[in-house]
């Protein structure tokens, strides 16, 4: 308690990140320790992580990780976690002291569809760095920035969706009509799979245009999903329609 209670993160006013896209995932560079390292922005992250052993060691001089919660896996496998305690993290849009790391070991995974798997980033900032502002946070995709605004900012040459925020969890929600029926979807900038439900919220009497097994790969593993898609699929987001969308269930 007294780690969580220790730390200090606060966003830079009228600051400006530029992030890279690849793979459709936003990717920033940040400084933990004074370590610098190319991390995934990841809003649908309810805490930010590290995943490169030999990064971990670059920062953690006196060897000190905590033993944190276990996690299940996207394969299914119980894996545990540790805590790394930070003592500076700072990007370009936020600085933070005593800032709590999970660390999961990633382990080179072999399957029958390709030899090996590696994280293409030593970690995550997750949601838990933007969580608490009171500063308008823009992500902006036409110039590949991340902008923290001030608090007179003005919205008005803006659109209000009906988004809310859980605060227990930390996620941010932005609800869907498909098939008449509301869905609450994840804003997660993390997942570069579009509009990804579950089976059980999608009934349709259309057969999908492609089914497909695929692997599914997240910070802590990777499964293999049956995977539909429908290309043809009408939406009403925020009172507008939308025709013609993906959708994967």
């Amino acid at each position: 308690y007294k780690d969580y209670s220790n730390q200090v993160s606060v966003l830079n006013e009228n600051s400006i990140q530029s992030f890279t896209l690849e793979n459709n995932k936003l990717h920033i560079p940040a400084l933990i320790n004074n370590e610098s390292g190319i991390f995934l922005f990841d809003t649908g992250a309810q805490s930010s992580a590290l995943l490169d052993s030999m990064f971990l060691q670059k920062i953690n001089k006196n060897n000190e990780l905590k033993k944190g919660t276990k996690i299940v896996g996207a394969n299914g496998v119980t894996i545990q976690s540790y805590n790394f305690v930070s003592s500076t993290a700072n990007s370009g849009f936020f600085t933070s002291k005593n800032k709590i790391f999970r660390f999961i070991k990633i382990l080179k995974q072999k399957t029958k569809y390709c030899n090996e798997v590696q994280p293409n980033n030593i970690g995550i900032i997750g949601i838990d760095f933007i969580e608490n502002s009171e500063l308008p946070v823009l992500l902006d995709f036409e110039k590949s920035r991340i902008e923290i605004l001030n608090k007179d900012f003005t919205f008005q040459n803006y659109t209000k969706s009906s988004a809310k925020i859980k605060t227990l969890g930390s996620k941010i929600i932005l609800p869907l009509v498909i098939n008449n029926k509301k869905i609450d979807f994840l804003f997660d900038t993390g997942n570069n799979g579009g509009l990804i439900l579950k089976n059980k919220d999608f009934k349709s009497s259309k057969q999908p245009n492609i089914e497909f097994n695929t692997l599914i790969e997240t910070a802590n593993g990777i499964s293999s999903q049956k995977i539909k898609s429908y290309y043809n699929t009408d939406i009403i987001f925020n009172k507008t329609k939308k025709i013609n969308c993906k959708i994967s269930v």
